[in-house]
């Protein structure tokens, strides 16, 4: 990937760090993972890190538990429940 980059700008003063590249670029690493990272890549450098970031996103892949199963004509429809942090619910619909 960098060689892939065109160039790159660090703010000094607010310690953002935007990188350019030319094309979208989805780079797989040995454990499997996969990063894609759009051509406008920003964060902010923090000690040992590098938060707020915009323009990347990872694969993720989960089980969550089915709840319920309707049908509407020839269709299958599942609905599957997932727990979030805090006292929401998240739903899911596929």
């Amino acid at each position: 990937m960098m060689r892939q980059i065109a160039y790159y700008e660090f703010n000094e003063e607010t310690r953002k760090l935007t990188v350019y590249i030319p094309t979208v670029c989805e780079v797989g690493y040995r454990d499997s993972s996969v990063l894609l990272f759009f051509t406008i890549v920003t964060g902010y450098l923090e000690k040992g890190k590098l938060v707020d970031i915009e323009g990347m996103k990872t694969k993720v892949i989960i089980w969550v538990k089915v709840t319920c199963i309707s049908f509407d004509g020839s269709k299958l429809h599942f609905t599957a429940r997932m727990s979030k942090t805090g006292s929401r619910d998240g739903i899911l619909k596929f």
